[in-house]
């Protein structure tokens, strides 16, 4: 899974951003940049394991 995917996972760069406290734009950035190294160490629980089922829609 790509670092754009996963971040989709988590519900798109809006939602992620919030959840780490950090600014939208710098989460958006990661899409094309890739989560950096220590982001993903700093938050093992969202970046280091299985990313979460998206609710299908319908």
């Amino acid at each position: 899974m790509t670092d754009s995917e996963l971040i989709q996972a988590h519900g798109g760069p809006t939602k992620l951003a919030a959840k780490l406290g950090f600014s939208v734009h710098r989460v958006g950035n990661w899409c094309k940049r890739g989560i950096p190294a220590a982001v993903k160490l700093e938050f093992p629980k969202l970046f280091l394991r299985k990313p979460p089922k998206r609710a299908a829609r319908g």
